[in-house]
Parts: structure tokens; C-alpha cells; sequence
């Protein structure tokens, strides 16, 4: 098997390692000194990434969205400079599959649907149960949480996020560095640095025992 480095030792990290330890020889974890918060992480080391030095492995990154996933983007950056070959972990039922193109380091979890003719970026994650459309394109670092529907033809600019269940209609560009929050519909063209964000739920003025109690009267 290949020997891989994956970069965070955070919720992220011990989220990937199963899925990468199925194909990679996961040799240690490894983070900049100031953000290190584990001395070893699933039988692994935990090494400070200023002194790590490569010796021919492939690594991945796995850490979260943190400023728009710009730390996403230096730490892929700096790995490939060390000489660290990026690499990626496609769910096998995606492979081979509706002319789709997948670049470097980029993550695509189970359950995930993607449909012909799209592109993704390099480091891009996309979490378990996201729906993708026909002809979109998916720009470099972009993040997508767990159950995002984006239609066909439409294109998330860099370093996006788009927040659980949010959903992109057709024909759209989402601008570079957007937020798009939870359950948030977008319908018309974003520019870049935009944030949207659903106003979440009110709670009725009713307890749950009497609503269901009247529910029942009424059904």
C-alpha cells in the first residue's frame, strides 16, 4: 500500500482515517506546532508540521472550513512544496462513472450522487449525502456539508461553503469565498465574499404534548 500523511489531528482527521486506512498506509498525523493537540491520534503520531520532511508520501488534508478554508488552502500548498504528492479518496461507487473529473486531494465521502459531466477542484470536501447536478464545476478548496442539492449547471466559486441541506438552483455562480448557510435556498447569481443564512426555526408558543394532542383531534 502507498504511505499517506494526513495534515490535522482534530474531528476531521479521526473522521478520514478509516476511510483512507481502506487503501493508504497512513504513516502519522501531522500540524503546526501551535495548533497541535494531540501527541498521537487512531496509533499514530502526531508530528510538528515544521519539522516533517517527505519521503515520497501522498498526503491529504483534513481539517474543517476554517476562514473560508483558506488554512485548507496554505497547508495544501505547503505540503506540495515539501515534495508531499497530493491525494485523494473518492467513494468507489463514483469512479469510472458519468464523465466526471475529480482533481488532486480532493475528498468525496459515501452516498454522495454526482451526475455527468462535472468537474470538481483540487481540495475540495464533500460530506456524505450531498446530490450534485449534471455540468457543474466545483472550484478549488470549496466545502460541501452533508445532504447540499446543486442543481445542474451550476458552479461554486473557491474556497465556498455551503452549510448542511442548502440547496443551489439551476444555472447558478455562487461567487468566490461564500457562506451559505443550513437549509439556505440560493436562486440568483452570488457575488464573491457573499454570506447567506436562513433564519432558523422560531419555537411555537404550544408544548410538544399539547400540539400532538391536538394534531390527533384534527386527524
Amino acid at each position: 500500500m502507498e504511505e499517506i500523511v494526513i495534515y490535522g489531528d482534530g474531528s476531521m482527521a479521526q473522521t478520514i482515517y478509516p476511510y483512507l486506512s481502506q487503501y493508504y498506509k497512513v504513516k502519522y498525523f501531522t500540524v503546526e506546532n501551535k495548533y497541535k493537540s494531540h501527541m498521537s491520534l487512531c496509533g499514530k503520531p502526531v508530528l510538528n508540521f515544521e519539522d516533517v520532511q517527505c519521503n515520497g508520501e501522498k498526503f491529504i488534508i483534513a481539517v474543517g472550513f476554517h476562514q473560508l478554508n483558506k488554512l485548507r488552502e496554505k497547508y495544501f500548498w505547503s505540503l506540495i512544496k515539501k515534495g508531499f504528492t497530493p491525494a485523494s479518496f473518492i467513494d468507489p461507487a463514483l469512479k469510472e462513472i458519468n464523465n466526471i473529473h475529480i482533481d488532486q486531494g480532493s475528498i468525496v465521502l459515501e452516498k454522495t450522487s454526482i451526475h455527468y459531466n462535472t468537474r470538481i477542484g483540487k481540495n475540495v470536501f464533500i460530506a456524505t449525502g450531498a446530490n450534485i447536478g449534471h455540468d457543474c464545476i466545483i472550484k478549488d478548496n470549496a466545502w460541501i456539508n452533508s445532504g447540499v442539492t446543486i442543481a445542474g449547471n451550476t458552479t461554486i466559486g473557491s474556497n465556498t461553503v455551503l452549510g448542511i441541506n442548502a440547496t443551489i438552483g439551476n444555472d447558478i455562480v455562487l461567487g468566490d469565498n461564500n457562506f451559505i448557510g443550513a437549509a439556505t435556498l440560493i436562486t440568483k447569481n452570488t457575488e464573491d465574499n457573499a454570506c447567506y443564512a436562513t433564519e432558523a426555526t422560531k419555537q411555537l408558543p404550544i408544548s410538544a404534548d399539547a400540539f400532538m394532542a391536538f394534531t390527533q383531534k384534527i386527524s
